[in-house]
């Protein structure tokens, strides 16, 4: 059952299908067009201003995938751009803006257009209760370790766009900066209730944390087996 704080609008606009694409609602993300089908999207949808939905395959192995083969929830997108060097992919500035549902193909001439459920997002509708606000305090404060010691953000700047977000939108804002395989990403993306995408999240963070510490460890030891290769030599 879809959670109060989330209405359905019913929409007709281009669909975008990737191998592997996972954005978040707020998120931008630079795509290859690596498809003759994406490109057309592209160019109608920066020049009539136009959202398109875009959805990932289940299995991004798979050759010539049919429908059935994608994901049904996506991220509807602003398409700001497209640009690309000669010789190379076409690349396209995306802008997640909200999440969406595909329904059915209309058309597949001259692009492919598709019935979708839009989900408009009302933060303003979240029942605050103290396990949500606990758990937007633990998301919140191990991201900003995180993003501090590793990607070197300053304090200000996490507190600005983490703290004061809502639920909702704390979850996305963290996982857009994760690097997250296609699976862990759809774990968050399709969770619409927005407390269990916040456990989702911080279970994806955990392991990023396990990672980093991980490849510092094998960095460190590696370092040290090298200075004494060097004072063997010596």
């Amino acid at each position: 059952m879809l959670p109060n704080y989330y209405t359905e609008e019913k929409k007709l606009m281009p669909v975008l299908f990737t191998r592997s694409t996972v954005l978040f609602p707020n998120q931008i993300l630079t795509i290859d067009l690596d498809t003759r089908e994406g490109e057309k999207i592209a160019k109608r949808c920066v020049e009539k201003d136009q959202m398109a939905l875009i959805l990932a395959m289940k299995d991004p192995t798979a050759e010539d995938p049919t429908i059935e083969e994608y994901e049904s929830i996506g991220t509807i997108v602003k398409f700001h751009q497209n640009f690309g060097v000669l010789g190379t992919p076409t690349k396209l500035l995306a802008e997640g803006k909200s999440r969406g549902r595909f329904v059915r193909l209309v058309r597949q001439a001259p692009y492919n257009e598709a019935e979708v459920i839009e989900y408009v997002f009302h933060p303003e509708k979240i029942s605050a209760n103290p396990d949500m606000d606990l758990m937007k305090r633990l998301l919140s404060s191990a991201a900003m370790n995180f993003f501090k010691n590793v990607g070197g953000i300053p304090e200000a700047i996490l507190a600005t766009h983490l703290l004061e977000a809502d639920p909702g939108t704390l979850s996305d804002e963290v996982a857009s900066h994760l690097d997250l395989t296609k699976e862990e990403g759809l774990s968050i993306l399709e969770e619409f209730d927005v407390y269990e995408r916040m456990v989702n999240c911080k279970t994806c963070l955990d392991l990023q944390v396990r990672l980093s510490l991980l490849e510092n460890r094998i960095a460190e030891e590696a370092q040290l087996r090298m200075q004494q290769s060097q004072k063997d030599f010596l």
